[in-house]
Formats: structure tokens, C-alpha cells, sequence
């Protein structure tokens, strides 16, 4: 199996004289990577084609998302990464709006940061949701809250002296950006309030 990227337009022809000979082995198969649509393809490349495979989208696989989260650990820091059990299920019970180069972004930047990702090390969008029609204030006041929430020790109580807000509103803000904290620790933020 061989994966490549679409052509620029000044490279097709070199492009489809490198890989459509590869095409027309029978134990080859080569996938075209990083294309949102394809409408066309050129006719000597058309030919060879026997079957399109659309991937779903990451939000429907959540199954794939810790094998694809180790992969891109690896391929960044060419070693074996570990992930807390609070992180893996922050990871799988996100929806992914951005899809596999999200994770990897999501990833990339935890990794560069420490060998033992939690979600501490995640972005607060991945516990609270993609923030769709958030205003900047709104997700900054979110992140802020779940920054608070997922420190080492912290309740409801404690997160809310933090912030100067009462607890009854900090459930509310809680449930109104939809932040979702994975089961921790007893005597956690999650267990607390």
C-alpha cells in the first residue's frame, strides 16, 4: 500500500507517470491522501481506480481515536507516549469537529510538553466541546473554568473561590458550555459539589 498526495496542477503529468505504473500491479494499492473532494480525475488515472473508500469522520470512530492519538505521538517524538485513563476518555468522548488533523494538532502540542498526557496537557475546547457560537469572552471564561477545574486537587468549591463566582453558578457555567469532565479521583472537581 502506498499513500500519496495530490499533485500540484504543474506536477500531474509526472505524477501519474510515477504512480499509475504502481496502479497496475495487482498486490498494489496506493491512496490518495489529504483531498477534501475529488470530482475529476484525469482519464489514465480514472481507469485504474477500482473503488473510492470514504473514511468516516473521527466523531463517528471513536474507537480509532486512541490508536490514531498513539500513531501521532510516535511519528512526533519517534517514541511510545502514554495517556492518563482521564485523558483517553476526554479524547474518545470528544466529536473531533476538525477530524484527524485536529488530534494530530491536539497531540503534537501535549506531546511537546510532557511524555505522560492528561488532560491538564489537553485544550479546554476537548473537555467542553468545539465552542461553536461561543464569543471570545465566553471562551475565554470557559477555558479559564476548565483551566481551574482539572488542576491537581481541585473541586467545585475550591474551583469557584478561584474564580469569585458561587457554586450554584459555577454548576450553571458547567452545563451552559457543556464542559465535560471524565471521571477522576475521589475528592476531585468531578466528585465534589
Amino acid at each position: 500500500m502506498l499513500v500519496a498526495r495530490p499533485p500540484a496542477v504543474d506536477d500531474v503529468d509526472s505524477w501519474l507517470a510515477l504512480w499509475c505504473p504502481e496502479l497496475g500491479k495487482d498486490s498494489t494499492c496506493v491512496v490518495i491522501s489529504s483531498v477534501n473532494r475529488c470530482d475529476t480525475l484525469d482519464e489514465p488515472l480514472a481507469a485504474l481506480v477500482d473503488r473510492v473508500v470514504e473514511a468516516p469522520p473521527l466523531r463517528g470512530r471513536p474507537a480509532d481515536v486512541l490508536a490514531l492519538a498513539g500513531h501521532f505521538s510516535r511519528s512526533d517524538r519517534r517514541r511510545d507516549l502514554a495517556f492518563t485513563p482521564v485523558a483517553r476518555r476526554a479524547l474518545t468522548a470528544f466529536d473531533w469537529p476538525g477530524n484527524a488533523k485536529q488530534l494530530r494538532a491536539v497531540v503534537r502540542e501535549a506531546s511537546a510538553r510532557t511524555d505522560l498526557i492528561d488532560v491538564r496537557h489537553l485544550p479546554a475546547e476537548v473537555l467542553a466541546g468545539s465552542g461553536r457560537g461561543l464569543s471570545r469572552l465566553q471562551v475565554l471564561e470557559r477555558d479559564d473554568m476548565v483551566r481551574c477545574l482539572i488542576a491537581p486537587g481541585a473541586t467545585v468549591v475550591s474551583t469557584a473561590a478561584a474564580l469569585e463566582t458561587g457554586k450554584a453558578t459555577l454548576h450553571r457555567k458547567i452545563a451552559q458550555y457543556g464542559i465535560r469532565l471524565p471521571n477522576r479521583s475521589a475528592g476531585s472537581a468531578a466528585d465534589q459539589g
